[in-house]
């Protein structure tokens, strides 16, 4: 990542239509995670090719067909919407184990936050699972994931979800910006929230979490049934916690919410107006087991100020306390 532009080299592979479904640089660091994504894309029948990364940015995710409306206007809203159903993609949300979702969604996984940022990174429950299945790790969009065959919008089943988005990584990292390029990755995170509200999906609530904050405002208005979340787990500095909290500020449209897990110490009890909370424990070897007062000192706030509190079965097993689960 240390590449200047002009150095950078990134792989790209093609569907049969030409519409992107993969770019990533082409970073001896990261050498073996980007050559599983590029064997993948082989192995997948898509056209790879090698360009210098300046190029990648300022080429469209979808191919031209897919790009224009009959008026030659980029598709919108409202004709993906006049697409018929038995053409389009439905999306079939994997089960999430995450007991306030109904299920996850994955149009994009991947991180590289370091101990820094990331108190837990070193033991990254998502981190271990791609390395368990032996996926690459590195951040990267999955377009197929939102754009349906003909490339309208894909859509989820009819029953109202709680869907939580991309929680295998953190979509809204500055990392991206290096390693995908800040015009794909702004491009792709808006076709993201587009899916998001469009009509058909107005049903189900979106969760978004991220331990960079400071990229949130940039997709303003976000969606209304989006629900915009900050992970703290009080092993943050003081400044750093109230940096990251005063930056939830600045987010219009969507709710914001809060998740303090996993609980490692105190948390700081200067919040903007949240309208959830969600509070869990770390699992595991080597778990810290989170003190009452800890738990106590931050619902007493939420419940002075009408927050609706969830407490996850990890938090409620660790301490044994009674469940908590409301929703906003």
């Amino acid at each position: 990542m240390e590449q200047t532009d002009r150095e950078s080299w990134s792989y790209i592979a093609r569907k049969p239509c030409g519409c992107l479904v993969m770019a990533v640089v082409d970073n001896p660091q990261h050498s073996r995670d980007v050559a599983k994504e590029v064997g993948k894309a082989i192995r997948l029948g898509e056209t790879v090719s090698r360009v210098p990364s300046q190029v990648v940015r300022e080429m469209p995710w979808k191919c031209a067909k897919h790009r224009e409306a009959k008026e030659g206007e980029e598709i919108g809203a409202g004709d993906r919407e006049k697409t018929p159903r038995s053409s389009r993609t439905r999306i079939v949300t994997i089960r999430s184990r995450i007991e306030y979702l109904t299920g996850s969604w994955t149009p994009y996984s991947g991180c590289l936050h370091g101990s820094d940022i990331c108190a837990t990174s070193e033991t990254c429950w998502a981190r271990s699972m791609a390395h368990r299945f032996h996926r690459s790790f590195l951040p990267s969009f999955h377009p197929e994931k939102w754009i349906g065959r003909d490339g309208g919008w894909a859509h989820f089943p009819r029953a109202a979800a709680h869907i939580g988005v991309a929680f295998t990584g953190d979509m809204f990292g500055d990392f991206n910006l290096d390693v995908i390029g800040e015009k794909a990755w702004e491009m792709a995170i808006k076709e993201i929230l587009r899916c998001v509200d469009s009509r058909s999906n107005q049903r189900h609530r979106f969760y978004f979490l991220t331990k960079a904050p400071q990229n949130l405002a940039r997709f303003n208005p976000w969606p209304q049934n989006a629900l915009v979340g900050l992970s703290l787990t009080g092993a943050e500095s003081t400044r750093q916690e109230h940096e990251k909290l005063a930056l939830l500020s600045d987010v219009q449209g969507g709710r914001i919410w809060l998740s303090y897990e996993p609980v490692l110490g105190w948390l700081t009890l200067d919040w903007p107006e949240l309208a959830w909370l969600v509070i869990g424990a770390q699992s595991g070897a080597g778990a810290v087991k989170p003190e009452r007062g800890w738990i106590k000192s931050v619902e007493e706030v939420a419940e002075r100020r009408g927050v609706p509190i969830w407490r996850k079965n990890n938090l409620v097993k660790a301490l044994k306390i009674e469940p908590r689960e409301e929703r906003p």
